[in-house]
């Protein structure tokens, strides 16, 4: 397997990369890659090296260390078109930040997407530590954190959380309010 240093420029405005823990290999992690690797190989077709190498890479990026400011400023980021909004260096290219809220807004929280593009309504990313990014697009990136899961892999209280912030501050981006 492969080891990948990550260099997002985004720590604090410093270009430390990410500190990757490894590969977790209890049974649940490695089943996981086992179905996403079936996945890819019955969609694409690629040949098992091009999935080793992808499932490799998609791992060793779900075992990034990383904190709630970190999410933040990833958030802060997107919001901001792609650049860093504490470096002010372009993080992504301006082109792919609207096909990433996409991607974000309609599967970035696993089967509860739809759920919470309805009541929520931002472009949204959970991992399944507990920590949820929320984008409102050209305003501002939301970052939080609380471990316990929901069935779908979402933190409970993060949910509850950003739901009450967007109906405070009016944040549904299909508001007509």
């Amino acid at each position: 397997m492969k080891q990948v240093r990550i260099r997002p420029h985004f720590k604090n405005g410093q270009s430390d990369g990410l500190t990757l823990s490894g590969i977790r290999s209890d049974s649940i992690f490695g089943e996981m890659g086992f179905r996403n690797g079936d996945i890819i190989v019955g969609v694409d077709g690629k040949d098992i090296e091009s999935v080793d190498d992808a499932l490799s890479l998609y791992l060793q990026q779900c075992s990034a260390v990383i904190n709630c400011e970190d999410l933040s400023t990833m958030a802060a980021t997107l919001a901001n078109g792609g650049v860093n909004p504490l470096t002010n260096q372009r993080a992504i290219q301006e082109d792919y930040v609207g096909d990433l809220l996409t991607v974000m807004y309609t599967c970035g929280m696993y089967d509860f997407a739809g759920e919470w593009s309805y009541r929520i309504g931002l472009p949204a990313k959970s991992g399944v530590s507990g920590g949820i990014l929320a984008v409102v697009p050209g305003q501002m990136g939301i970052a939080v954190y609380s471990p316990r899961l929901d069935l779908h892999g979402n933190s409970i209280a993060g949910i509850k959380v950003l739901e009450s912030i967007s109906a405070e501050l009016d944040l549904h981006i299909f508001s007509c309010r």
